[in-house]
């Protein structure tokens, strides 16, 4: 088995991708590559418009079977009245759309369908979608409403479409939820960041997220951020494999060959002193304990991926 590791990095003013091979475009051609050129002709992109609105931004794209999908933010938030938790000065409650393409692979017309459309704080934070063991469309997202002094979503939400309906159920909803027995880990409310979705062997949803505490209504939230995972087996249960240290942005999580959980992900603060600043992935032993290892020193842009290889 292969972990297969993706990384968008941003290095001065071009974007790379780390991981993958490359082909080398000095090489020389060898004869068997003569005549080649009427063989490429037809390897063109064909790009087709998937919708009019709606269609924004942290666009997945996941092959189901006969189907493929495309969830994706709609590009711009609406209000939805007055946010009522914040007592001085309160701001419209902004609302930003979730959605979900799809179409045969074989072509065809592409149908859309809204499968929530949470309050966001400022941007969208994040989302995954995938292919669940029924073949049903599945997506782990910020979700939740307003409380306290913090006008947006702020619980882990997994949702699946069943009989074309969308069930969300909280899979993460306060810090507390992950005890680690610090308790500035432990305080708070604000978790769902930068959810990634995965099925165990079982077809059991696991979702690891970015915990902020407070949502940044303290200075050290983002400082102290924790990854967190959650496990919905016979209701959610909930672990913190990497807390009290900034941990948790651009979330990616598998399940190997063994059945262990592997979590990539960034940490996108250089805290004073320790700075983890970098990529790391976790991942969970088969005795429950959580192994940490640092893949990446310094800056990524969004985008982390980890993908197993047979």
């Amino acid at each position: 088995m292969r972990t297969w590791i993706t990384l968008w990095m941003m290095l001065g003013a071009g974007a790379f991708v780390a991981g993958c091979p490359a082909d080398d475009d000095d090489a020389t051609p060898s004869d068997d590559d003569a005549g080649d050129d009427d063989d490429d002709a037809g390897d063109e992109w064909v790009i087709t418009q998937v919708g009019d609105d709606n269609v924004g931004t942290q666009n997945h794209l996941v092959v189901a079977g006969d189907d493929v999908w495309i969830g994706t933010w709609s590009n711009e938030a609406y209000a939805d009245g007055i946010c009522d938790e914040i007592e001085v000065d309160p701001p419209p409650k902004m609302r930003q759309e979730l959605w979900l393409y799809e179409r045969p692979v074989a072509g065809g017309n592409w149908t859309s369908q809204l499968i929530d459309a949470p309050v966001v704080p400022v941007s969208p934070q994040g989302f995954d979608l995938k292919e669940d063991p029924q073949g049903r469309p599945a997506v782990a997202y910020l979700g939740g409403e307003p409380q306290m002094q913090f006008c947006g979503g702020n619980d882990a939400v997994f949702s699946v479409r069943d009989g074309g309906t969308w069930t969300p159920e909280t899979a993460g909803a306060e810090s507390g939820d992950s005890a680690t027995g610090l308790p500035a880990s432990d305080a708070g409310f604000v978790v769902g960041i930068w959810p990634s979705l995965a099925f165990d062997a079982d077809g059991n949803p696991a979702v690891t997220y970015k915990d902020t505490h407070f949502g940044s209504m303290q200075h050290d939230d983002q400082y102290r951020a924790d990854l967190e995972f959650a496990l919905g087996a016979a209701g959610w249960t909930h672990e913190a494999p990497d807390p009290g240290e900034g941990a948790g942005d651009y979330g990616s999580l598998v399940f190997d060959n063994e059945g262990r959980a592997v979590a990539l992900y960034a940490i996108t603060v250089e805290a004073q002193g320790n700075s983890r600043h970098g990529v790391w992935a976790a991942r969970r032993e088969l005795t429950g304990e959580w192994t940490l290892v640092k893949l990446h020193v310094g800056a990524v842009h969004l985008e982390v991926e980890a993908i197993v290889a047979p």
